[in-house]
């Protein structure tokens, strides 16, 4: 045991997801205990995790700049077209949880489509040596993670679909955004010398582990 701890305290990447971790598991025990405002404090503490992935990201920051920006922005405005429109997701709609809106949309989901999409980015780069490989097992990591996110949203109401029923199309639009990102992830941040991203790496899974927890404690 004190091994473990001591690798960890030896490793700030790894502290900082340990804490992550805990953190998360520590708020939904204090939502299940009866603190359920906490529950609106949900995007300071994805932002605290994006500032901290690019606190680690060993990157230029002019290229940090352009590939949060690119994800971002375009990121906000399909997800404003999908809520204006239902073509691209299917008929959904936002609730207030995300913070501030614009045209219906929350400014800060294009932010967690970099979240998603560069976590699932730095999983898979270092699995396999293969570009198809790594888009394929990307795409298929995007869209079981928002297999759990879409149940966590509907129980949370962070937003709605009629009935609680999620389209097809949604998942479909999924796969197809993540593996553009993806692809533009590939091109652009070629970087050779760029470590393994630790802390970016563990964001999916213990985002994945926090929703699970999360909707669980709604069942009970």
């Amino acid at each position: 045991m004190g091994r473990i701890s001591k690798g960890i305290s030896q490793n700030p990447q790894l502290s900082a997801a340990t804490f992550t971790l805990v953190f998360l598991v520590f708020g939904s025990l204090l939502y299940y205990l009866g603190l359920q405002f906490i529950i609106i404090f949900t995007p300071v503490v994805l932002g605290a995790i994006l500032a901290t992935i690019i606190y680690f990201w060993e990157e230029r920051p002019k290229t940090k700049v352009i590939t949060i920006s690119a994800v971002a922005l375009s990121g906000f405005l399909i997800e404003t077209l999908g809520v204006n429109t239902g073509i691209v997701f299917g008929d959904y709609s936002y609730g207030n949880l995300l913070g501030w809106k614009l045209f219906g949309t929350p400014l800060f989901i294009g932010l967690l489509w970099f979240l998603v999409s560069y976590s699932t980015y730095t999983i898979v780069k270092e699995l396999t040596s293969s570009r198809w490989m790594r888009l394929t097992l990307g795409v298929v990591l995007i869209v079981s993670f928002d297999l759990i996110l879409e149940q966590f949203a509907i129980v949370y109401k962070f937003w709605f679909w009629p009935g609680n029923e999620v389209p097809l199309l949604n998942y479909a639009t999924w796969a197809v955004l993540g593996l553009l990102y993806l692809i533009f992830y590939e091109l652009f941040l070629k970087s050779k010398a760029t470590r393994f991203q630790l802390y970016a790496s563990t964001v999916l899974p213990v985002l994945s582990i926090w929703l699970w927890l999360m909707i669980l404690i709604k069942t009970i």
